[in-house]
């Protein structure tokens, strides 16, 4: 079962799923995925691949789709960066 997180955004309480994105990109939930990582995917292009560091591996490609930027966008916006 998916656990929900509860975050507040311009004084909007906002749900959502806890490690989504850690899920997309295969890095266990208890490591950090890192805002310059984060920041990777939110430039790159939606269809274009992006390597990043996983714990599994040294490098991985991920093709970037939407989601995948909505979700790094979402996490940046939650951490203050």
């Amino acid at each position: 079962m998916k656990k929900k997180g509860v975050a507040y955004l311009g004084g909007k309480k906002i749900t959502f799923n806890k490690g989504s994105l850690h899920r997309q990109l295969k890095v266990p939930e208890d490591k950090t995925i890192g805002v310059t990582n984060l920041r990777k995917i939110k430039r790159a292009k939606v269809g274009s691949m992006v390597r990043i560091p996983t714990s599994t591996r040294t490098n991985k490609d991920f093709k970037v789709t939407k989601l995948m930027k909505e979700r790094a966008v979402f996490g940046l916006n939650i951490s203050g960066n």
